[in-house]
């Protein structure tokens, strides 16, 4: 059983048991017409959906945020300062240069990939007149070293 179920299942005993006395006279006539689907629900998912709500509320209550330029709160004043700063640069250069170090990178990874094979194929047939021990080392040292 995991842990989250499990810490669910506790916490819903220990409420049900403080509060039972005090819901009792309210809840007793209702839950004889609720499903058994529908108190599984009750008791597991709405517990999580509730904490779930009440940790989002905590932490935008305690987020501080700026006002951003159009009036809205969009941001955190680190966030609207560095976005600020971003909004002069010009994309369109930066964009091309990234495009052509990745197509570089492409580039340079096809052919490397051509050179160890041409490699490999070179040290197989020099390795060819030794013995499969000593194959099977130079290849282990060849390939250790790769990775």
């Amino acid at each position: 059983m995991g842990t989250l179920p499990l810490l669910c299942w506790l916490a819903l005993k220990l409420l049900h048991q403080a509060l039972r006395p005090h819901l009792a006279p309210y809840l007793a006539p209702n839950l004889a017409c609720i499903s058994p689907a529908s108190r599984l629900h009750l008791a597991c998912i709405s517990p999580v959906s509730l904490l779930h709500q009440a940790l989002r509320a905590g932490l935008h209550r305690c987020t501080s945020f700026q006002r951003g330029p159009e009036g809205g709160r969009w941001f955190t004043r680190g966030t609207h300062e560095r976005w600020e700063a971003l909004r002069d640069r010009h994309w369109g250069s930066i964009a091309m240069k990234i495009a052509i170090l990745g197509v570089g990178y492409l580039a340079l990874q096809v052919l490397v990939m051509k050179v160890v094979v041409v490699l490999l194929v070179k040290l197989n047939q020099w390795l060819e007149p030794f013995s499969p021990l000593v194959v099977a080392l130079a290849f282990t040292l060849v390939g250790t070293s790769m990775f």
